[in-house]
């Protein structure tokens, strides 16, 4: 059985203003979770180191 590529269909569903700024919607959320990550661990280990 051949499924449909859902992105595919999706992507011809959009305009390209609209795939563009999705993209780059989806780009910053991912820099600020990875910001977010590195920052939160860092305040752990910087909290919990007593010597």
């Amino acid at each position: 059985m051949n499924l449909p590529n859902i992105r595919q269909i999706f992507k011809e569903s959009r305009s390209t203003g609209e795939e563009r700024r999705i993209k780059n919607n989806s780009f910053y959320k991912f820099c600020t979770f990875v910001t977010l990550s590195i920052t939160f661990i860092h305040l752990r280990n910087k909290n919990f180191n007593l010597s």
